[in-house]
């Protein structure tokens, strides 16, 4: 009984089911886009783990933050030289 006196409310007002409409479509808008970005995410680090560093990184302990592709100073001139991993 509940449901039919909402759903009668509803469609007794044509600017409710005009909101109730654009409320829909934004939350079912979001749902994708979230969807999207997480399987991008996956896909991305599905194949850095199988192209290039597997499940582990080993680096140097170094003054600067590292990343996978050495470091990440903005470069203002030359690169910076990376030291070498001691067997």
């Amino acid at each position: 009984m509940l449901l039919y006196l909402a759903f009668k409310n509803i469609i007794s007002k044509k600017s409710s089911f005009v909101i109730i409409f654009f409320i829909a479509f934004a939350v079912m808008l979001l749902v994708i886009t979230n969807a999207v970005f997480d399987s991008t995410e996956q896909g991305v680090q599905e194949t850095f783990v199988s192209s290039f560093t597997g499940d582990i990184v080993i680096r140097p302990e170094y003054k600067s933050p590292l990343s996978l592709f050495g470091d990440e100073t903005p470069v203002t001139g030359s690169l910076t030289k990376l030291p070498n991993l001691i067997p």
